[in-house]
């Protein structure tokens, strides 16, 4: 029953709009532009890109012409330098956006549509984007679609290959920006350097990018996609793996390196699988890591796992140390217990698989009685 009516999510939550000014002449009649809400309730801004990277399957499937509408957008709010759009405007619209548009109100709704706002999970966005459009093409295939999303895919890989341009080939597919400025997927923690979880996400992206590449017969970047892959590949062993787990993130300029366990630090391996890509991370080691965190974390709470444990599996606050006070030390984001659940039956692990799944929504639909309106934080602890 939950399966079939979550569908009303999908109205409850999104705008359609027309092609009326001030929205571009990019923009087909037929399209207008939709796009999903991330929360009305707490951050009601028009496509986050992770979070609709992480809840339009349906869409894709049922609905394949809102997907497109939405890709149009993102394909035409892309910068020149071949930035992906974070949000298509609103209450986290970041600096920088006036200057981008002079007709900008500063008091414009945040369920804006027409003004694109950049950066905050710079690191990831370009991974979500490319997400979008290839499960798209999964689900849909069409080679006119693909050879029109093909040179902005092209153009993003570019970019999000040189946001730490001092690093070499293989390092610069695991950094984060030159600065650490901004953040990933797991938004308000400490990032620095080489980062495991955003390795893991560009390594998928540079697969996609390269099927693409080769599906529309650009050789010569699919061969550089596949030269950038092994060099990340090779720079994720040496300098993250760290004999139970990968390390956090390494900065080998600064010394700076965490040891904490992200749980959802495979989520780039649940994404390849999810894609039909080759792996991006050794199966051993994924095996390792699953093995640790099952040990660490899902055996010891109730629900779900911390997002961050210490080495010897205490819950460590938000990346850091220090802690960076946004979220509580338990928490875990619903979406990422779910792909570390997919993780499991993927790598063959499907008791594991199941039993996280099944104890994650029991406390939403028994307990919590929210199945039509899931949280996107839980507590492990939470009885």
């Amino acid at each position: 029953e939950s399966l079939i009516n979550v569908l009303y999510i999908m109205p409850e939550t999104s705008f359609w709009a027309a092609k009326k000014d001030p929205v571009g002449d990019w923009c087909l009649e037929e399209d207008g532009i939709f796009a999903l809400n991330e929360s009305p309730r707490s951050c009601p801004q028009n496509e986050c890109v992770p979070n609709t990277y992480l809840s339009n399957i349906s869409c894709s499937y049922f609905f394949p012409d809102t997907v497109l509408s939405t890709l149009r957008a993102y394909k035409a709010y892309m910068s020149e330098e071949g930035q992906c759009a974070w949000t298509f405007g609103g209450c986290t619209a970041c600096e920088g956006v006036l200057n981008r548009y002079d007709w900008y109100d500063e008091h414009a709704h945040t369920c804006e549509m027409t003004i694109p706002s950049f950066g905050y999970q710079t690191a990831s966005n370009g991974a979500s984007y490319a997400g979008l459009v290839d499960r798209y093409l999964q689900i849909n295939p069409s080679q006119e679609i693909t050879e029109e999303f093909y040179p902005s895919m092209k153009q993003n890989m570019i970019f999000t290959m040189n946001l730490r341009p001092a690093y070499n080939d293989g390092d610069r597919v695991l950094a984060m920006p030159t600065g650490n400025v901004d953040s990933e997927w797991f938004e308000h923690c400490e990032w620095a350097g080489m980062v495991t979880h955003v390795g893991g996400l560009r390594l998928a992206q540079l697969r996609m990018v390269k099927r693409m590449a080769e599906q529309v017969g650009d050789t010569d970047f699919a061969k550089q996609c596949a030269d950038w892959i092994a060099a990340g590949e090779k720079s994720l062993e040496e300098n993250l793996w760290d004999g139970e787990c990968y390390l956090n993130f390494y900065e080998p300029e600064t010394g700076k390196k965490s040891d904490l366990i992200l749980s959802f630090q495979c989520d780039g391996q649940w994404m390849a699988h999810a894609h039909g890509l080759e792996r991006v991370m050794p199966q051993d080691r994924v095996a390792t890591v699953l093995s640790t965190v099952k040990a660490k974390g899902l055996d010891q709470h109730n629900i779900g796992t911390p997002t961050f444990m210490n080495r010897d599996g205490s819950a460590a606050a938000n990346g850091s140390a220090e802690g960076m006070n946004q979220y509580e030390t338990t928490d875990f984001f619903t979406s990422g217990c779910m792909n570390l659940a997919m993780t499991y039956m993927y790598e063959g692990m499907r008791e594991e698989g199941l039993d996280v799944l099944y104890r994650c929504v029991e406390n939403i639909v028994l307990r919590q009685r929210l199945s039509w309106d899931s949280p996107v934080l839980m507590d492990s602890d939470w009885e």
